[in-house]
């Protein structure tokens, strides 16, 4: 690690592994949209480094919620069941939320009043709801027993997945969401551009920096046009 780092800052760290998930979940889209809705689930799970994660179905009309997809989930985790005392419900249709951060479920009501908190333990939750235009039609949410030390970062990975799941819900319905995906993939160089934390990819064959971000730069005392110019065992 770089010796010009600050008492204090955060320890720069690749996300390659995570962007070219994420990367091929968009790219992926048009061509099979299952495969992008796995890579995305992927994704988030290996971002935020949770237990498991899962995109729910909500069935606003029969007050229900249906498991449409999941990484890492418990072999006896109930795919089906009813929406009231859950989570994902409560908070994003019940109360409108954009996100939710649970870090320590045993010090919330959901300790007693959902069953998938209870029978599996589940210490953490971080979510976001999931809408396909301007109607909700589920959630996405990483789950962990241990008790969760969610930053900033997680929380944007998160939002940023439930949006790229709507969008490939929109493009299974529509097939025409061009517009929307260049959107996220702005979002994501948004994303690592704006980053409180030191983050950069690297080119896996020459071992050298593809792209750093700003706080990376500040923090090594580096211009980005430098870094790029170095290996990462430079520093």
């Amino acid at each position: 690690m770089s010796s010009n780092l600050k008492p204090g800052e955060s320890v720069p760290f690749d996300i390659t592994p995570m962007l070219s998930v994420l990367s091929n979940a968009v790219n992926s889209i048009a061509k099979d949209p299952e495969q992008a809705l796995d890579a995305a689930l992927q994704f988030v799970l290996r971002a935020v480094g949770g237990k498991f994660a899962v995109f729910n179905r909500f069935d606003l009309k029969h007050q229900r919620i249906l498991t449409q997809l999941d990484n890492g989930l418990p072999i006896n985790f109930r795919k089906s069941g009813r929406s009231a005392g859950r989570i994902c419900y409560e908070e994003f249709v019940a109360a409108g939320k954009v996100q939710a951060v649970l870090p320590e479920l045993d010090r919330t009501g959901y300790s007693t009043t959902d069953p998938d908190v209870i029978r599996h333990k589940v210490k953490a939750y971080i979510g976001a709801p999931v809408f396909r235009y301007d109607d909700i039609v589920g959630s996405l949410a990483v789950y962990d027993d241990h008790v969760g030390d969610f930053d900033e970062l997680d929380c944007q990975w998160v939002l940023l997945t439930a949006r790229l799941i709507g969008l490939i819900s929109e493009w299974k319905e529509s097939r025409t969401v061009s517009r929307e995906l260049d959107e996220s993939q702005a979002l994501i160089h948004q994303l690592f551009q704006l980053s409180p934390t030191s983050i950069y990819q690297i080119d896996l064959r020459s071992g050298r920096f593809m792209k750093v971000n700003e706080e990376m730069c500040r923090s090594t005392g580096y211009s980005e046009e430098e870094l790029l110019a170095l290996n990462p065992m430079d520093l």
